[in-house]
């Protein structure tokens, strides 16, 4: 299994963020075809006290499956639709779950 972890920037304005999050955006990413599990919440601390507000765990079977499902159409608009509510964008990391 891979799982692909999505940092957000701390928004300007987090209770916006959280609720377009939640009733926006949520929604479509969860249709992302082969996501097996979806994970969010608020980042707590980190090293260093990075500005990350936000993270987001997507699980997929395999390398095959999570680039077909973010190359979907489904998954091509969520990618649009970080625009709308994280202007800052994100960074984002896969790895091998063990």
């Amino acid at each position: 299994m891979v799982k692909i972890s999505i940092l957000y920037y701390r928004p300007e304005d987090p209770e916006t963020f959280e609720r377009y999050y939640i009733e926006k955006h949520l929604p479509l990413a969860s249709q992302i075809p082969g996501l097996r599990k979806l994970e969010v919440g608020r980042v707590l601390r980190g090293p260093k006290d990075p500005d990350y507000y936000w993270v987001a765990a997507c699980y997929f079977e395999d390398m095959d499956t999570l680039k077909a499902g973010f190359d979907s159409p489904i998954g091509q608009a969520a990618g649009k639709d970080v625009a709308n509510f994280a202007p800052r964008g994100n960074i984002s990391f896969i790895s091998e779950v063990l």
